[in-house]
């Protein structure tokens, strides 16, 4: 029985530690649209009051190709609202994702080494918060089963 109990606590470990991945590959995936579109706005400034009749290269896949500067700044231009819509679709999925992690940490008891200690220190600025949140954690893990160590 101790086995399995194990083995389950393990599944579980593991499914939130995929949950947490998942997680941080959308917010590096955020950082990175943030600073391509940053890159964008960069190119957009420096062409925006350029004759459009002017010569302008740009880097289509691996190949760089001749342009004027009236055909290249609105592709740039939609480019960057893309990525900007693509930030907001991907902000809002990491939002779900996250809210999907908590709960699962929250509904298998889920307890992260370390995390604890943060907690202590930024609950000692209150106590009163801290005397109603500690008794309503040891009522919780006197009803539930055991927790999961992360």
């Amino acid at each position: 029985e101790n086995k399995m109990m194990n083995q389950e606590q393990q599944i579980i470990a593991r499914r939130f530690q995929t949950m947490r991945n998942e997680c941080t590959q959308y917010s590096r995936n955020i950082a990175e649209q943030e600073q391509s579109k940053n890159e964008h706005r960069l190119v957009i400034n420096a062409i925006k009051d350029l004759e459009p009749s002017r010569r302008c290269y740009r880097l289509v896949g691996n190949v760089l190709v001749e342009r004027t500067v009236g055909e290249v700044l609105p592709a740039v231009q939609k480019n960057m609202d893309d990525i900007d819509t693509l930030i907001q679709k991907l902000q809002e999925i990491l939002k779900e994702k996250e809210k999907e992690m908590i709960d699962y940490k929250i509904k298998h008891r889920i307890q992260i080494m370390g995390e604890d200690e943060n907690k202590e220190e930024s609950s000692s600025a209150d106590t009163s918060k801290s005397e109603s949140t500690s008794s309503t954690s040891s009522s919780q893990s006197q009803s539930q089963g055991p927790s999961v160590l992360v």
